[in-house]
């Protein structure tokens, strides 16, 4: 009976799995070997390694014994995914190419078109009146007694809020400037310092740079 039943196993061993099998036993584990195939590794419970397949396994799949993994690596199977998932990756990888190559051909298109556009803006702006600003601290004595200090200076009538705002109106709508802030600020405080002086600090006319202000507005 014994002998019949291991006839009927040889019986049941294809040519593909005798194949797989001595490919599997003259596989060895390597760091680079996992790494190509995209397998992790663990410490297991009961001692030793275990690996899951990151092409093919989902994340609550068991982890396999060293021995499946080598049948795994060279599983036809396995190496369909794993050239799917090769190519998924290269193509992921060529679209973040694209993407920041976009994002420069975006910034040319800004200095080129979109700097001219601020430009118009700001030369249909005029003239503002100067305003006064203050600041109000406190200082506590010893005593108990408070003495409030009021600074007050000049300083431009616009911030950058207000005419990038207007900016925005001024072109119906249809430009999102939200990627390119900063470039609109910096040519805004070129135009002031060209046209109208330009004197940046606390408690100076123009204010900083993170948040100027200007001699000038739109009508």
């Amino acid at each position: 009976m014994n002998k019949t039943k291991n006839n009927t196993q040889k019986r049941n061993v294809t040519p593909y799995k005798e194949e797989l099998q001595q490919k599997a036993k003259n596989t060895v584990i390597t760091k680079s070997l996992l790494k190509y195939h995209y397998i992790t590794e663990r410490i297991c419970d009961k001692g030793g390694m275990e690996y899951k397949c990151g092409c093919c396994h989902e994340e609550d799949d068991a982890f396999m014994n060293e021995w499946a993994t080598r049948q795994h690596v060279n599983n036809l199977k396995h190496k369909k995914h794993l050239r799917m998932y090769k190519r998924v990756e290269t193509l992921e990888l060529h679209y973040e190419k694209a993407q920041e190559k976009i994002r420069e051909l975006e910034k040319k298109l800004f200095e080129g078109a979109c700097s001219k556009r601020v430009k118009e803006f700001l030369d249909e702006c005029e003239p503002a009146d100067t305003i006064i600003l203050e600041e109000e601290t406190r200082e506590h004595k010893p005593s108990g007694a408070i003495i409030t200090h009021i600074k007050q200076w000049e300083a431009g009538e616009s911030t950058f809020d207000e005419l990038y705002s207007d900016f925005c109106m001024w072109s119906s709508n249809s430009f999102n400037g939200d990627e390119y802030t900063e470039e609109i600020k910096n040519c805004m405080i070129e135009y002031q310092e060209k046209n109208y002086g330009l004197i940046l600090g606390e408690n100076e006319r123009n204010g900083t740079r993170d948040e100027p202000r200007f001699d000038f507005k739109f009508k």
